[in-house]
């Protein structure tokens, strides 16, 4: 009798110590911690006509057009989409999978020769912060810009 009640006790201290482990991950999921960090110092990204890719210790594009700097996800991130990569030849991120362009700030854009559908939203940014002469990329936070019906997206020279 002995052994059937420590062995319930047993069972019963399990299903208490999963469920917390469950309540614990669900809840860090629920609530994301914001993730910062640092990318360099901002003299590594001086105004450009090309953006800087950038692979340590996140993956992004930091544009810095003498006007913004802004810090690009490669990711399109629509059905289908996939890592976008810059064409220095033509001054275009091109999403190979879907044939999407966008122009150097990240906005979608008709082919320059053929025309043709746009994307309706154009890639990831993220808030970017500089600290000192630290540039300081908040990762856990996207903004997806979106195109309104009707408006056609400007074109980079």
């Amino acid at each position: 009798m002995r052994g059937r009640s420590w062995l319930g006790a047993a069972f019963v201290m399990a299903l208490l110590l999963l469920g917390s482990i469950v309540a614990w991950v669900m809840a860090r999921f629920a609530m994301p911690a914001s993730e910062v960090v640092d990318i360099g110092q901002l003299s590594e990204y001086p105004p450009s006509e090309q953006p800087y890719e950038v692979h340590n210790p996140v993956h992004v594009f930091v544009v810095n057009d003498g006007g913004q700097l802004i810090v690009l996800d490669p990711l399109n991130r629509v059905p289908g989409g996939y890592l976008v990569r810059w064409n220095s030849q033509e001054g275009y991120f091109i999403d190979p999978n879907r044939r999407s362009w966008f122009d150097l700030l990240g906005r979608p854009v008709p082919h320059p020769l053929i025309g043709g559908s746009v994307e309706r939203q154009g890639l990831p940014r993220y808030p970017v912060t500089i600290k000192g002469d630290r540039l300081l990329v908040e990762v856990s936070r996207r903004v997806i810009p979106t195109i309104r019906s009707g408006v056609q997206p400007s074109r980079s020279p």
